[in-house]
């Protein structure tokens, strides 16, 4: 059971004036987060802290810090719950003990068992605690009181060895218990492009089926509007696939894409795509080269979409609809959450939910393979073709990082490594990933084509004409793929 909720809007009183006239200013906060204990009683110590932990630069709505810091703090009210400890009573025993339930705790998912979280995200948990206990200390206990947390020569009831994070400038704080920080394993895996088009097949289905219509001897020139919600939601999802596949955007960067900053992708080749994971209230934009054949795409989508809203009366719309990229079924803004979430239904839909497979996959596909194309680029250059130092590293990161928006090129260098790898199986890789790309934006087109088709098919509105044109295009594409995979893989070693 969750021990925290979200209410919007809150306004608490921030001064209070006692002289004639009495006054009272208050400040409001777009969203708290308000934790209790188990049996439902409030938690006063952990709300005043999450309270001020909102007010700080960067931890906004957008962030969900704060969100996170209730989760984490749900384990320790848990715990002095469960065992009858006040939080001013914890001691290092306490600590000890609640570390070795986050390690052994065990989930199930498909009817295999494993552990629920692994050492990182347990050590994250046990930051957030010690943070919120020496704000007690601090804030709540009296400096003639014992120390509550601190170093083992202070005698605190809790021994922690602070320190501070090099890149972040953040406290830090280590407990004789906490488990060891491990480098994940496995964690930058590219989507396989048969998931991808696995995916597409479920959406498709999805909205059209897999049956004919039947034939009907009423002749309807406009769709309905529960026809074109459906038309809509199909367009949609293949669009959101498409963006993450060509730009490796994160969910919320996708939800954010602004409606009028893109309004001539088109004649500038280009979209402005909003960068994520920043502390700044507003999310900075960055240009991203487009081929005209995304451009289309994407305005293909925006049609749809503007299609869409057209059925809704202007009182029925969510204020910020029409400058929402995303919508749902009612016409609302469609956030983050609940795209990720309408992925992982699509996940099992497509009868994927066993295998490893999120959204955070296609970004991982996008960044290797432009740093491929980079180093094809460093290739090239006589002076550096024989030479891989850090600063020629350094550098190919920083160019893929300014598509990405990641913020230091330091990111990047786990994928570096990965593409390094596989270069180094090809003799002369570069042509062949440039191949490969060429290719890839074939199959895009393809696969436009072919569910164009089928659409036609199921709604029995292909005529011979219709048909024979769509089968030589079908062929001149094929012809070129063919092509394409031949020169491929004539470099492969």
């Amino acid at each position: 059971m969750q021990l925290f909720r979200e209410t919007e809007g809150v306004k608490i009183p921030s001064t209070v004036g006692y002289r004639d006239p009495a006054f009272v200013n208050y400040r409001t906060h777009s969203r708290l987060y308000h934790l209790t204990w188990p049996n439902g009683a409030p938690c006063a110590l952990a709300n005043e802290w999450l309270r001020q932990q909102s007010r700080k630069k960067g931890n906004h709505d957008r962030t969900k810090t704060c969100r996170t810091y209730a989760s984490h703090l749900s384990f320790l009210l848990r715990h002095c719950y469960k065992y009858r400890i006040e939080l001013l009573n914890l001691h290092d025993e306490d600590i000890s003990k609640l570390v070795t339930y986050l390690e052994k705790e065990r989930s199930f998912k498909n009817g295999i068992s494993g552990n629920r979280r692994n050492n990182n995200q347990t050590i994250a948990i046990l930051q957030t605690i010690f943070r919120f206990l020496r704000w007690i200390q601090a804030n709540v206990i009296l400096n003639v009181d014992p120390t509550f947390i601190g170093d083992e020569s202070s005698g605190a009831q809790i021994h922690v060895t602070i320190g501070r994070n090099p890149k972040t400038g953040r406290t830090t704080y280590t407990h004789a218990s906490m488990p060891s920080a491990v480098a994940p394993k496995g964690d930058k895996i590219p989507i396989p492009d048969e998931y991808i088009s696995q995916l597409r097949d479920t959406i498709f289905v999805k909205c059209y089926g897999t049956s004919p219509e039947p034939p009907s001897d009423k002749q309807i020139d406009t769709a309905s509007p529960k026809q074109l919600k459906k038309i809509y939601m199909y367009e949609r999802r293949m669009f959101s696939i498409h963006m993450f596949k060509i730009s490796g955007l994160r969910p919320i960067e996708l939800c954010n894409i602004p409606i009028d900053k893109n309004t001539d992708s088109i004649n500038e080749l280009a979209i402005y795509l909003p960068t994520g994971k920043t502390r700044d209230n507003e999310l900075p934009l960055r240009k991203f080269p487009i081929s005209i054949a995304e451009a289309n795409r994407f305005e293909k989508y925006l049609k749809a979409r503007n299609d869409f809203l057209a059925i809704f009366g202007e009182k029925q719309l969510h204020p910020s609809a029409t400058q929402s990229i995303l919508l749902t079924e009612d016409g609302d803004p469609l956030d983050e959450d609940s795209l990720t979430r309408d992925f992982s239904r699509l996940v099992v839909a497509t009868g994927l939910g066993n295998v490893k497979l999120c959204l955070s996959m296609f970004r991982h596909r996008f960044i290797t393979i432009e740093i491929l194309l980079e180093m094809q680029h460093t290739t090239k250059n006589p002076n550096v073709a024989a030479i891989w130092n850090e600063g020629i590293r350094h550098s190919i990161c920083a160019i893929v990082a300014a598509k990405t928006g990641h913020g230091s090129p330091e990111s990047l260098y786990t994928y570096f490594k990965n593409a390094y790898k596989f270069s180094t199986k090809f003799d002369t890789y570069g042509e062949a990933i440039q191949h490969l790309k060429q290719l890839d934006e074939k199959l895009e087109d393809l696969t436009s084509m072919r569910y164009e088709v089928r659409k036609a098919m199921l709604s029995n509105q292909v005529d011979h004409e219709f048909a024979d044109h769509m089968l030589k295009r079908f062929e001149e594409m094929q012809a070129d793929v063919e092509a394409l995979k031949t020169i491929a893989l004539q470099h492969k070693s």
